[in-house]
């Protein structure tokens, strides 16, 4: 959740508006290098404006309007299973491991067909189509195709002003936005032909007003109130009861119809995880008042603000949730986590049972004063002081839990509450209520003291007024949401089971046939929770500029920006039994009813640092231009690649500081170019009128941690984790090796390995887009301008991310054959997409 803020045009005494038309065609696209032919796709963005006067020089009225339709193309490029591995034959591959003992289901490095269980083909053929591309030992981007789905998206909004007086203006605005469109391969990675189609669908509606008084030409106050609302879901054509009777999976009672799917995750290959939209109905009421008062050399705001936020989200139908079941082959039997799955053998089965939903509700508060003070011609010093209340989130139904390190009990709000526990929970299991932490309904005691200066300074070098040093120092707060109660809204509701597989005395404990343990069988239930005294963490952000005009309407800006982030939260397994060469076993566990306990708390930090460098020209003389280079790097025990509040989970519950390293999404170098240029071509309708406009873009990549599934060095029952790293990493920087594997081995018993968080470069990317534009003129008919712009338009080839089959935003996978590979473009959409083109027409009156 957060604030939106918008601003809009208002109307006049005149009337004034505009038409538009924007084509965007695959005729003038260019085929991605990683699709053997180019999809059709038709996209057409229309609309326009209108103002004018209700009531001249009193009352206005302005509407826009903003719609697209059409149909767009979505590429899939997964690794999928070649046809010998189909059939059990994995001799292009490393020697299978038999995980038995008094038989041995291979022969020549093949499953044996008695040994292929049934429940893995059926599996199979509805996962993964065929590959249709690469040698026949290929599996990474071995199956290449797209698919198209009709997108509808509009945006209507209608904004009235009036003026009491001239000192006194208020205003109202409406805007409604609809989002409907089919996404195939219903927001995964494999296509429409296995995972079907989902149907999505978002509806916001904004209210806003506002009320501008200017007591006296010195004093100003501003009241603004509104309303946001927010409805979005997903459907698919497929349900997972259905799913799960169709591939011979036993074990589960009927769900309903749910729209999702038991989660198939074989190490080195697509899953089946889906992501769609949650079903949530959510919004937010604030009201805020800002006084400005211009008094001698001083420039004063004052102001206070409340907002009001809810929640209600369903459970949702997203790749996170294992209500029909999640299976993990990681190559923990064989080796090899294809061989895994065939012989259905899954290292890790989760099990969820459904949930009620949750209605979140929670407060914010916050106040400010602030002056800018012009202390003499070249010296002004601008200083503030902000106090902001985040109040934490509950539950309408207090369908939300923690869990208290001292007691090893679960915690919920009352004992109301215990009324919507799952009928799998066992009542055995130790829980108390929050009056018995000191807390409230919410779970969390209230961040009180969350005070925030503000200082800042100009001063001007020299008389001429040609440069500047601009400096600022200030305290920033984080804001935590409806996310963290969605976060603890399963637990005990929804009796969450995490099976460890093993094979004993020669018989695997579960297999697809039926791999579902007892709800609640201790050592399996999974929990999260939150330190009940979780504080708003904030960061400390500095900047230093010096600024000086080269010649008429072009300046240089250097800068040095700094950012210090104290008290981050981060989340860890207080569950997990410290690294040793003694074997796992559930009483090694601190809590040995439980399985995994997700557990977040403040104490991580982060370090940012960038130089800057911007020269800009102002337009004048029909040029303007801007030019920036950073350099930035930024370290941190944590980042919020895995939840956007809470951030990721350290691999090492009693070793944070080995997660410190390079920040995922932060690339070290970027050079960003923007132009925009009128042809001095000559006079008259046919030579004025022309423009064109250029984006150069450079950046290097984001940063990636190395991973290796299957095996368990650290008697922890981690089997994703980091591995060692025998030197400097070798880095090829092709599309079949991104960087050198080998390198990477598995850690010494009772070990994590040596290798850091973020110590792998992804590829950058270069970008130029360009436009032409050409403006007529029409004598009491306005402008008619048309447009022809172009992504990319030299065609460049932006290399995606290096891949592993897994390992989640920031992790690659590279004990597998596919380590390493590109098997898609840049994740930035628009360094991502090949050329595309689009043409346009407008007129404005």
């Amino acid at each position: 959740m957060g604030t939106i803020t918008t601003a809009t045009k208002s109307g006049a005494n005149a009337y004034h508006g505009g038409l538009f038309w924007y084509l965007r065609n695959s005729a003038t696209d260019a085929r991605n290098a990683f699709a053997t032919t180019k999809p059709f796709q038709n996209l057409q963005n229309y609309g326009g404006t209108i103002g004018g006067p209700i009531r001249r020089d009193k009352t206005f009225f302005f509407f826009d309007f903003d719609g697209l339709k059409g149909v767009a193309a979505t590429l899939f490029t997964p690794n999928v299973p070649t046809v010998a591995m189909r059939q059990g034959d994995f001799s292009a591959f490393a020697a299978l491991k038999n995980p038995y003992t008094g038989f041995n289901p291979f022969t020549g490095n093949t499953i044996t067909p008695a040994y292929l269980s049934s429940q893995a083909l059926k599996s199979q053929d509805f996962l993964f189509p065929f590959p249709n591309y690469g040698a026949p030992t290929l599996t990474a981007a071995n199956y290449r195709a797209s698919f198209t789905g009709p997108e509808v998206h509009r945006t209507e909004e209608i904004r009235l002003d009036h003026n009491f007086t001239d000192s006194h203006r208020v205003f109202l605005r409406y805007e409604n936005r609809k989002d409907d469109y089919n996404i195939p391969g219903a927001r995964s990675a494999l296509p429409p032909t296995t995972i079907g189609t989902s149907y999505n669908e978002r509806r916001v509606n904004f209210w806003t007003a506002g009320d501008i008084f200017a007591i006296r030409p010195n004093l100003l106050n501003e009241v603004r109130a509104g309303v946001v609302i927010l409805v979005s879901a997903s459907s698919a054509n497929f349900t997972g009861d259905s799913v799960l009777q169709q591939l011979g999976i036993q074990g589960l009672p009927p769900r309903g119809p749910i729209n999702n799917l038991p989660i198939f995750s074989v190490s080195g290959f697509a899953s089946d995880n889906i992501n769609l939209l949650n079903p949530v109905n959510d919004g937010h009421a604030q009201l805020a008042d800002n006084l400005s008062w211009v008094h001698g050399r001083h420039a004063m705001k004052f102001g206070l603000e409340t907002v009001n936020f809810f929640v209600n989200r369903y459970m949702p139908n997203t790749s996170g949730i294992q209500v029909f079941g999640s299976f993990a082959f990681t190559g923990k039997f064989t080796g090899n986590a294809y061989a895994d799955f065939l012989l259905c053998l899954p290292a890790t089965v989760t099990r969820l049972e459904p949930f009620p939903a949750q209605y979140n509700r929670f407060h914010d508060w916050s106040g400010y004063a602030q002056d800018d003070f012009k202390v003499t011609r070249k010296l002004t010093l601008m200083y503030g002081l902000r106090w902001e209340y985040n109040g934490p989130a509950f539950a309408l139904n207090d369908n939300q839990y923690s869990f208290d390190l001292a007691t090893g009990k679960i915690v919920v709000p009352n004992q109301a509450a215990m009324k919507l526990f799952s009928p799998y929970f066992p009542t055995t299991f130790p829980v108390e209520t929050a009056d018995q932490i000191g807390t409230g309904r919410s779970l969390r005691n209230a961040d009180k003291n969350n005070f925030a200066p503000r200082f800042g300074f100009a001063y001007q070098l020299d008389n001429a007024g040609k440069t500047v040093l601009r400096g600022g120092w200030g305290i920033y707060y984080s804001h935590y949401s409806g996310n963290i109660p969605g976060d603890l809204s399963r637990g005990p509701y929804a009796a969450t089971t995490v099976f460890t597989n093993n094979i004993v005395n020669g018989v695997p404990q579960v297999t697809l046939a039926n791999p579902f343990s007892n709800p609640g069988t201790p050592g399996t239930l999974a929990l999260s929770a939150v330190t009940p005294n979780l504080k708003n963490s904030y960061a400390q952000q500095y900047s230093l500029s010096l600024e000086r005009e080269l010649a008429r309407d072009i300046g240089l800006r250097l800068s040095y920006i700094g950012s210090k982030g104290t008290q981050l939260a981060y989340r860890r397994d207080v569950n997990q039994p410290v690294a040793s060469t003694v074997a796992f076993s559930n009483a090694r566990r601190p809590y040995p009813l439980f399985s995994s306990i997700n557990y977040a708390d403040n104490g991580a930090n982060m370090l940012y640092s960038g130089l800057q460098t911007a020269v800009q020209k102002r337009f004048s003389k029909g040029l303007l231009f801007m030019s920036t280079w950073t350099w930035a790097k930024e370290l941190s025990d944590t980042d919020d690649t895995d939840d956007f509040e809470l951030n990721n989970t350290i691999e090492d519950t009693y070793n944070r500081r080995r997660d410190r390293g390079n920040v995922y999404s932060v690339p070290r170098h970027q050079w960003m170019n923007q132009v925009l240029y009128e042809l001095p071509l000559g006079k008259g309708q046919l030579l004025s009128g022309w423009q064109i406009n250029g984006l150069f873009n450079v950046s290097t990549g984001n940063w990636f941690t190395p991973q290796i599934s299957g095996p368990d060095p650290s008697n922890t029952n981690t089997t994703t984790l980091r591995p060692d790293v025998s030197g400097p990493i070798p880095l090829p920087h092709t599309v079949n090796q991104w960087f050198d594997p080998s390198v990477f081995t598995t850690p010494a018993n009772g070990n994590f390995g040596n290798a850091g968080r973020g110590i792998i470069q992804g590829p950058g990317y270069v970008l130029l887009n360009t436009g032409l534009q050409k403006t007529l003129r029409l004598e009491k008919l306005g402008l008619l301008q048309f447009v022809a712009s172009f992504q990319n338009v030299l065609n460049h080839t932006n290399l995606g991310e290096p891949s592993g089959g897994g390992g989640g935003a920031t992790g690659v996978i590279v004990n597998n054959a596919n380590g390493g590979k590109i098997t898609s473009t840049h994740i930035f959409p628009q360094a991502g997409s090949a050329r595309t083109g689009q043409l346009g027409i407008r007129w404005n009156f």
